[in-house]
């Protein structure tokens, strides 16, 4: 019998998704085998807390000339679904193997080995127990100090920012604008920053699949007081947004590459000019 030197791999999970519970993925462990005797191996999968048994006879390679024989084992998504929640930052396999089980009467040389790497692989499927919060890059833009009048607040009176939503994702989410003069992150937090939102947007129209067949569009009216007019009286403005993705049921969706949002702004302001009130947009 041989002992398996343990082998840890750093598990890369995007932001705002660690939370998040994988309905469909699968592991592959891919064994080389370098020799000409089979091995019967017993692997365990650790991480976060979990793990997993895996174990297979790896076939060995046909003639002394032959290049590594290759066996792979899978563990499909059911067995994974409770091992990936939340899903691991690393995973550890170690184990071991018997090399020749059947006691066949065979040559074993130095150079004999076997090695393995493994891979998850998952489609954008998952299901959400909670919201997950998703912050987008904050844009810039320059405002020309000559385009504002000197009377700022006592010009604008009011104004209504028009909001489409069109939604062709399998799951609910909700939107959040920020408008401010801070530059970093601390736009999100910063008093001094307007915020519109949070909107919510619902889920587009699935199939029996749970794949989106039909977008779904929602309109949103915000309104404008003069004070909150009074951030556009800035040389600069940063723009940021916040995604919540909202919980899904036990099943999960999965999204799919032609699955998109699109968001239109019609923004409306009231001018006041001499004792007169006007509308423009």
């Amino acid at each position: 019998m041989v002992t398996i030197d343990s082998v840890q791999q750093d598990v890369d999970i995007p932001e705002g998704l660690d939370q998040a519970r994988l309905t469909r993925a699968q592991l592959n462990l891919n064994l080389y085998n370098n020799s000409m005797v089979p091995a019967d191996v017993n692997l365990v999968i650790s991480g976060g807390g979990n793990s997993i048994n895996i174990g297979d006879r790896i076939a060995g390679k046909s003639s002394p000339s032959s290049p590594p024989q290759l066996t792979t084992l899978t563990v499909g998504s059911e067995d994974l679904y409770d091992f990936l929640n939340p899903p691991p930052s690393q995973i550890t396999i170690s184990g071991e193997a018997v090399m020749n089980p059947d006691y066949d009467i065979a040559t074993i040389t130095a150079n004999d080995n076997f090695y393995g790497d493994f891979e998850i692989y998952s489609p954008f499927a998952l299901a959400l127990t909670d919201t997950i919060s998703i912050d987008l890059d904050i844009s810039d833009m320059t405002i020309d100090p000559d385009s504002r009048p000197n009377n700022f607040n006592d010009t604008f009176k009011y104004g209504a920012i028009d909001v489409e939503f069109d939604s062709h994702l399998p799951l609910g989410l909700s939107l959040t604008l920020y408008i401010g003069t801070v530059a970093d992150s601390t736009l999100f937090i910063d008093p001094g920053t307007l915020v519109l939102g949070p909107y919510t947007l619902e889920p587009g129209i699935t199939d029996n699949n749970g794949h989106v067949i039909e977008s779904v569009i929602s309109t949103i009216a915000d309104s404008l007081d003069s004070a909150q007019l009074g951030i556009f009286d800035n040389d600069t403005l940063y723009f940021g947004q916040m995604i919540n993705l909202l919980p899904t049921d036990s099943i999960g969706v999965q999204v799919l590459g032609d699955d998109y949002i699109n968001i239109k702004t019609n923004a409306r302001i009231q001018l006041q000019v001499g004792d007169n009130l006007w509308d423009n947009q």
